[in-house]
């Protein structure tokens, strides 16, 4: 039986995408709504879920130990870090044409707001 060599590939498109990644998460994912929090008014931030967040899934979101910001953008959270909506569309998974449409509900963020 003849000795086979095993040619490795490089690991250098892989440590691209982990260095893709980790910048994501700073800018677009948990790490940035994290920063964006601490940086926000929590009475208003308080005021604004409690206008633009539907009382049912306020409550399912509670029951299941998950924080109403999580889910659902509020125009202070967006105001601080507005990088933040590539997020928000990317848990709702739509279209950035449908996360701003009036028939998605999401225009009134951009409008006036308490």
């Amino acid at each position: 039986m003849a000795s086979q060599t095993i040619k490795v590939p490089s690991a250098s498109r892989q440590i691209v995408f982990h260095q893709l990644l980790v910048a994501a998460r700073k800018t677009w994912l948990m790490d940035a709504l994290s920063d964006a929090l601490g940086h926000v008014d929590p009475k208003v931030l308080k005021r604004q879920l409690s206008k633009y967040v539907p009382t049912d899934a306020q409550q399912i979101l509670a029951a299941a130990g998950v924080r109403d910001e999580h889910v659902f953008p509020t125009p202070i959270i967006l105001e601080t870090k507005p990088t933040l909506v590539g997020c928000y569309r990317l848990l709702f998974g739509v279209s950035q044409k449908i996360f701003v449409s009036v028939q998605a509900g999401w225009s009134h963020i951009h409008e006036g707001h308490a």
